[in-house]
């Protein structure tokens, strides 16, 4: 840096120093405003992680799902679609085939059963899943006791089924969980018998139970149309998945020749998308906002570094006759409005990650909802930038009416 420059720095720093109430109170603008843009962008960072959060939670984003609609819209009212599709489990072998080894694929149907022991009175409500073997490492279960569903239960006259460690609890009354293992139970009015008893997982409430697809209870909820069985895929590596996605639309539109107006074909990273973009839109919306009280802190900054220029006007005309050139001068005022806007950035960024944590805090206590202050390293690179940007806009006015000087004039000043 030559020395001239040097210098200026040196000088504009040190005026601050000079008169640090004055620099505080010109900072003070730019510290609310600064702190109120980085409290949006932190809001929004934690809300958005709080959005991936229960996302990730109860969804498995490996998991293709693809269900037939069942519904068509006809001048504005919701009828019954004729030519909703019913996949069958020569598509699952068709599908699985196709995509050679890279996912699991099964089929299911989902309804809702009284179940109860054969010969007791205590019946509970659970969600039956008709599916076929191999949809445990599908869905992410493991088996406690007993075995899930295997191909010998696909002949079509063999009825079992595997229940929640919930609903064999439930059936259990008290005793050991695994003692419901080759129990008869009644599914509805079908008589069918437990082989199996899987593990709890994080959160379940309901109570489950899958047979199998052929089962009369899998038959009886896709009579008539009723329920329509859904094509799961589960990608076996995460850096497949869009390959996979593609590739399940393409077998869609090759067997059954359309893929929008006949399915349903869910993408769980689209979700996380969609969260991203609403959360942009909201940051900036808000950022806008927030942004009159920069420029208001802006503002103060210029008129604070007029009434100094007007304060030294003699001093920048002794230095301009020492040899100080215009660039010099201007710089040292630069150097003074970026300072404060620094100060005030710096100042600002921790204020807005406290008014965060205090507001998610009455968020929380209200809500019950576990949102846990966040920030990024692009919120915080934003609220500086904005700083230094209302540092440099609002202090060239100054500085430049500084430069232009006349050195004769200024050292005459009284």
């Amino acid at each position: 840096m030559p020395p001239a420059t040097t210098s200026s720095v040196f000088i504009g720093m040190q005026m601050l120093r000079r008169n640090p109430m004055r620099t505080f109170l010109s900072a003070l603008g730019v510290i609310i405003g600064v702190g109120s843009l980085m409290a949006i962008l932190n809001l929004g960072d934690s809300l958005e992680k709080y959005s991936r959060d229960q996302i990730e939670r109860t969804t498995d984003l490996q998991l293709i799902e693809v269900a037939p609609q069942t519904t068509d819209r006809v001048d504005g009212i919701v009828i019954a679609k004729a030519n909703a599709v019913t996949f069958s489990m020569g598509d699952v072998d068709s599908l699985a085939e196709r995509l050679n080894g890279k996912a699991l694929v099964t089929l299911s149907v989902v309804g809702s059963q009284w179940i109860a022991l054969d010969g007791d009175t205590a019946k509970y409500p659970s969600l039956v899943m008709a599916t076929l073997p191999g949809a445990d490492e599908v869905f992410l279960r493991t088996i406690k006791s007993g075995r899930f569903l295997g191909a010998a239960d696909l002949s079509g006259n063999v009825e079992v089924v595997v229940v929640s460690k919930r609903l064999g609890e439930r059936l259990a009354r008290g005793s050991d969980v695994s003692s419901v293992v080759e129990q008869a139970v009644l599914v509805g009015s079908h008589r069918m018998r437990i082989v199996g008893v899987l593990d709890s997982v994080k959160d379940e409430q309901a109570s489950l139970a899958y047979v199998p697809f052929v089962s009369k209870v899998g038959t009886t909820m896709m009579k008539d149309g009723v329920k329509y069985p859904r094509i799961l895929i589960k990608v076996a590596q995460i850096e497949d998945f869009d390959q996979i996605y593609q590739q399940v639309r393409s077998w869609l539109v090759e067997r059954y020749g359309a893929v929008d107006n006949q399915f349903s074909v869910t993408n769980p990273k689209q979700r996380h998308e969609q969260i991203k973009q609403a959360m942009l839109v909201f940051k900036l919306i808000m950022g806008c906002i927030t942004g009159i009280s920069l420029i208001v802190g802006g503002i103060g900054i210029m008129n604070v570094l007029l009434a100094s220029v007007s304060e030294r006007t003699r001093e920048i005309g002794i230095r301009r006759a020492a040899g100080a050139r215009k660039r010099d001068v201007l710089i040292q005022f630069l150097i003074e409005s970026v300072s404060i806007s620094g100060l005030g950035g710096c100042f600002g960024v921790l204020l807005g990650y406290l008014v965060t944590v205090i507001a998610l805090a009455i968020i929380k206590s209200t809500t019950s909802a576990p949102i846990e202050a966040a920030t990024s390293i692009s919120s915080i690179l934003v609220a500086f930038s904005a700083a230094f940007f209302v540092g440099i806009v609002f202090g060239i006015y100054p500085a430049l009416r500084a430069a232009r000087l006349s050195p004769t004039d200024a050292i005459r000043y009284e």
